[in-house]
């Protein structure tokens, strides 16, 4: 804190006279320091497809120096953007503000059966670098009517035959449950079947997706 005092007289002639002195005095930040916290919570515990999840983020200054710039961070994709819906981004000791976002709740989401993510609050310190803290939050796939499942058509070319033909099978395979299915494909054992060949979709199906084999 620097301030400088002025000492002011009137004489019996003349202008005032005046004089002044300047007094710094230092503040002792020895056991001071520059902190963030925030903490991180969820609309709700436990989700299906297509919930849209509204996360709340609280950031408050539990340090000595007043922080501005104060934001939030969160690498979740698809997160929509972060809004301040309280208080300021220049934070006071024992200062908060909060903000929100919300994030709809995808397949891959379900097939992993929670989304755990973290938020970052960030805020500017008088001097130094800036002061980061982080909070991880997770919530969690209600699985308990959600089922695997796949189904399979088989159809032939022609119903009937005489020697020397050629039938066709073709395979439709279709996820019909809850959860998306990785390495998809079709045995059979029929002696002299051909090598059986993927003609669309992927060998990985979304539920209702399906794929051809013939």
């Amino acid at each position: 804190v620097v301030n400088t005092a002025i000492a002011t007289g009137t004489p019996p002639t003349g202008t005032d006279v005046t004089a002044t002195d300047t007094e710094t005095i230092t503040v002792d930040n020895s056991a001071a320091t520059a902190s963030i916290s925030i903490a991180k919570s969820a609309s709700q515990s436990t989700y299906g497809l297509g919930d849209v999840i509204t996360y709340t983020f609280r950031v408050e200054n539990d340090g000595d120096f007043t922080l501005t710039n104060v934001g939030v961070s969160d690498a979740l994709p698809v997160l929509s953007a972060i809004t301040q819906t309280s208080g300021t981004t220049t934070l006071a000791p024992g200062g908060s503000a909060e903000f929100t976002a919300t994030y709809t709740i995808t397949q891959a989401d379900v097939d992993n059966g929670s989304v755990v993510n973290t938020a970052t609050a960030t805020g500017t310190p008088p001097t130094g670098t800036d002061v980061t803290a982080t909070d991880t939050e997770t919530i969690t796939v209600d699985n308990s009517a959600a089922t695997a499942s796949i189904s399979i058509a088989k159809s032939a070319s022609q119903s009937t035959y005489g020697l020397g033909d050629v039938i066709t099978y073709t395979f439709t395979v279709e996820n019909d449950g809850d959860f998306t299915l990785t390495n998809v494909g079709v045995s059979d054992a029929l002696p002299g079947l051909s090598a059986i060949t993927q003609i669309s979709g992927t060998t990985t199906l979304a539920p209702g997706g399906s794929a051809e084999f013939t």
